[in-house]
């Protein structure tokens, strides 16, 4: 009944919503790693975390993104911002967790330090090597899009 999702190194960009949207159903778990990803041009909203879903957000570049991450829903997210953020990530990981970079875009307000308690075993996540958020965009653009396989 749980689901563990990465989603890295995407561009997602002239969207209005819903990229991603996670969770939505009760009794049902999706724990999902969303990193080093450039978010650009977003009108709406990037993040929607519903309920059921466990999301840690780190090193992620939001260019003119209205609503970077949705307040108030059901799911739980740790958005990494701060040099607190980072430190509770990097202790629980083990590892340099990156901060999200936010530029001509909203604000966030969601760390919910319970993600990490739920993610910090998951190799995936544990063991990934973010990129900082600067690096984001041009490592994206070089290499994702229509015809770009790795």
């Amino acid at each position: 009944q749980d689901d563990t999702i990465t989603i890295a190194q995407n561009y997602i960009y002239s969207t209005a919503g819903r990229g991603p949207h996670t969770g939505g159903t009760s009794g049902y778990t999706q724990k999902v790693h969303i990193v080093n990803n450039y978010f650009d041009g977003i009108s709406g909203h990037a993040l929607d975390s519903d309920v059921g879903s466990i999301v840690l957000a780190e090193g992620n570049y939001f260019n003119s993104v209205k609503t970077p991450s949705v307040a108030g829903t059901a799911g739980k997210e740790f958005f990494i911002q701060s040099a607190d953020n980072l430190t509770v990530c990097g202790s629980a990981m083990g590892r340099t967790c990156q901060a999200n970079t936010l530029v001509n875009s909203g604000s966030v307000s969601r760390a919910d330090a319970s993600v990490i308690s739920s993610l910090k075993s998951l190799d995936a996540v544990k063991k990934y090597t973010p990129m900082a958020a600067s690096q984001v965009p041009s490592y994206v653009l070089a290499n994702a899009g229509v015809g770009k396989v790795n």
